[in-house]
């Protein structure tokens, strides 16, 4: 049974890191929607360029790999928490292909009104 154990704490680790990674990646995902629809910033494309950073990713593994030897995450709260990450990030870009199709729409009646 220790060596069960062993082998889960160690996956639990293992994913910890990756987890950390994802729950911060995703948290700026989630910011620029919040700065974007609730402040006058414009900052939409800020998580692509987080992600697309080599040193910004290269720090997120830094803090990753070091919390992640600090607590043990049951694999229940682990698939939690990545559900809800999952979910954040479908309102994200659900919000912004409806915004998208509003602004072609009002477009669309704009172009419609002027040929009248």
């Amino acid at each position: 049974m220790e060596t069960l154990d062993q082998c889960r704490y160690t996956v639990s680790v293992r994913n910890a890191d990756k987890w950390l990674s994802t729950i911060i990646n995703k948290g700026v995902i989630f910011a620029e929607l919040l700065i974007c629809s609730q402040t006058p910033l414009k900052v939409a494309g800020l998580a692509q360029c987080w992600n697309q950073s080599t040193s910004i990713q290269e720090l997120v593994e830094e803090i990753s790999l070091e919390h992640s030897k600090l607590t043990y995450t049951k694999p229940e709260y682990r698939l939690m928490i990545a559900v809800a990450a999952l979910v954040a990030e479908l309102h994200t870009m659900n919000t912004a292909r409806e915004q998208q199709q509003a602004k072609q729409l009002a477009e669309n009646m704009a172009k419609a009104g002027k040929d009248l």
